[in-house]
Order: structure tokens, then sequence, then C-alpha cells
């Protein structure tokens, strides 16, 4: 990905499922009904109408070339319940 200024740092609020739990369980004693609040930072390296895609690693970007990432998160736009800019301090 060749770019000219890093992508947008955010912080992103989103649900997911939580770990399955293990074993037989009567129905009348079934786990709690829940989901799990997430919170992801990094840089938004890519969005479409279905994910939004954070990358919390950036590197290579003074050298003219192809920057690059780690750590990729993909995170499905429809479990997002919050999203917020992030402002680099000088």
């Amino acid at each position: 990905m060749e770019i000219d200024e890093k992508p947008k740092l955010m912080l992103i609020e989103w649900v997911d499922s939580t770990q399955p739990v293990p074993g037989w369980h009567f129905l009348d004693q079934a786990p709690e009904m829940e989901i799990v609040r997430c919170l992801s930072v990094g840089w938004l390296v890519g969005e479409t109408d279905s994910v939004k895609m954070l990358a919390p690693n950036l590197g290579n970007l003074d050298s003219g070339g192809n920057a690059q990432a780690s750590g990729f998160i993909r995170i499905p736009t429809q479990a997002v319940t919050r999203e917020v800019t992030l402002i680099e301090a000088a």
C-alpha cells in the first residue's frame, strides 16, 4: 500500500460473541446470554461497507516505497457501536 500520509488513527468499539462454553448442560441451566464489548485501536488501513480494517503497527513510511503494517484486525461494520478518530500528540 503506497500512502502519502498515515491513515486515520481510530478507536473502534464493537461487540463480539463470547467464547463457547464447553460440555453438556441442561437447557434450564444454560449459561448467561451475553455479548463481549471490545475496544480496538489502530490505523484505519481499509474500509468497505461490510468491514473496517485496523493495523496497530505501521512501518516503512518514509522510504518512498510501499508502507508496511502488522497485526491487522478486521471488524464487521455491523458489530461497530462507536468510532472515535484519535489525534496524535505533537
